[in-house]
């Protein structure tokens, strides 16, 4: 498991045994608070994490080869794409959403956004698997296979429309 999710959360939840390491696997939005991002800190840490460090995925490729992986799998981090491919496994993406589409909106804000969201969608793309779990925000022609989730099948409706029809930078303005 790489993740900076802390490591308690998955020892209360996952029934088996599992590896654990504290790696920033992607960036998503850097935070002021639970509702309201911080876009100069966003496009920082992209600009630290984009393009990935070619050492540090052969790092983090041989510590997936020495654990005896067969395959990578990722919760939309394309950074274990990267390392998937470094370590000649096969990788499969899940996703209901992307970086990239969440970004899109900020383009105009953070002009240096848009391409870091085509490099991510690029890696996105050279997965060997995708699958989109449903509710899925947009519905990519490249997916494997669109799946239901088992987690929220039961209570989240996608927001309609693009992310420009419902996120704000301010959140006194939404």
């Amino acid at each position: 498991m790489f993740t900076t999710v802390p490591e308690w959360f998955f020892g209360e939840s996952i029934a088996g045994s599992f590896r654990y390491h504290d790696v920033v696997v992607d960036v998503g939005f850097r935070q002021r608070s639970a509702l309201e991002f911080d876009l100069p800190a966003t496009v920082a840490a992209l600009r630290e994490h984009l393009p990935f460090d070619d050492r540090w995925v052969r790092r983090l490729a041989r510590t997936v080869r020495a654990a005896g992986c067969t395959a990578v799998l990722c919760d939309i981090a394309s950074l274990g794409l990267a390392v998937a491919e470094e370590a000649g496994l096969p990788s499969l993406l899940v996703e209901n959403f992307t970086w990239p589409w969440l970004y899109e909106p900020l383009f105009a804000e953070a002009p240096e956004l848009e391409a870091m969201a085509a490099e991510i969608d690029a890696w996105t793309d050279r997965a060997t698997v995708r699958l989109q779990a449903r509710p899925v925000c947009e519905p990519q022609p490249s997916t494997n296979a669109s799946i239901r989730s088992a987690v929220r099948h039961a209570c989240c409706g996608a927001r309609p429309g693009p992310p420009s029809a419902w996120m704000a930078t301010d959140p006194s303005s939404s």
